[in-house]
C-alpha cells in the first residue's frame, strides 16, 4: 500500500489514541512516570503539524481521500483537542484555523469532483450526511454568522 500525506495522517492519530491510552491507564494505576509524561505532553505538537501537512500543504484530491479527511477529522476532533490542558492559545487557534482550512480544501474539491449534472453515488451521499453531521459538532464556528 502506498503512504500517502491523509494515510500518514490516519497513522499518526492512530499512534496517538494508543498513546493516549496508555497514558490514562497508567494514570489511573498512579504509576505514570516523569518519563512517560513527556513524550506525551508533545503529543499535542506532532498532531498539529502532522494535520498541517497531510491536510494543508497536499490538499485532498479524490472522493476518497476528502471522505478521508473529513471521517479522521471528525472521528478523532476530542483526540485532537483532548490535549487542549497543554495546548496555548495560539496552538488552540491555530488548530482551529487549520481545521477550518481543511473542510474549505474539502468542500472546494468536492465542488469540482461532481459536475452539475453528476450526482453523488446513494453511498457517496450517506458517507457525506454522516460526515456532514459529525462536522457540524466541532467546526470551527466563524464570527458574524
Amino acid at each position: 500500500m502506498t503512504t500517502t500525506p491523509i494515510r500518514n495522517l490516519v497513522l499518526m492519530l492512530n499512534a496517538a489514541a494508543q498513546r493516549q491510552d496508555a497514558i490514562e491507564a497508567a494514570e489511573k494505576r498512579d504509576d505514570l512516570s516523569r518519563e512517560e509524561w513527556a513524550p506525551a505532553s508533545r503529543v499535542w505538537s506532532r498532531q498539529q503539524e502532522a494535520l498541517s501537512s497531510a491536510i494543508i500543504a497536499e490538499p485532498p484530491q479524490t472522493f476518497d481521500d476528502v471522505l478521508a479527511v473529513l471521517t479522521e477529522l471528525a472521528g478523532r476532533h476530542d483526540l485532537i483537542t483532548g490535549q487542549g490542558e497543554d495546548a496555548t492559545a495560539r496552538e488552540l487557534r491555530d488548530l482551529g484555523e487549520m481545521t477550518a482550512v481543511a473542510v474549505k480544501n474539502c468542500a472546494v474539491r468536492l465542488a469540482t469532483l461532481f459536475r452539475p449534472d453528476d450526482e453523488p453515488t446513494e453511498a457517496q451521499h450517506q458517507a457525506l450526511v454522516w460526515v456532514s453531521k459529525q462536522v457540524e459538532q466541532w467546526l470551527p464556528q466563524a464570527e458574524g454568522r
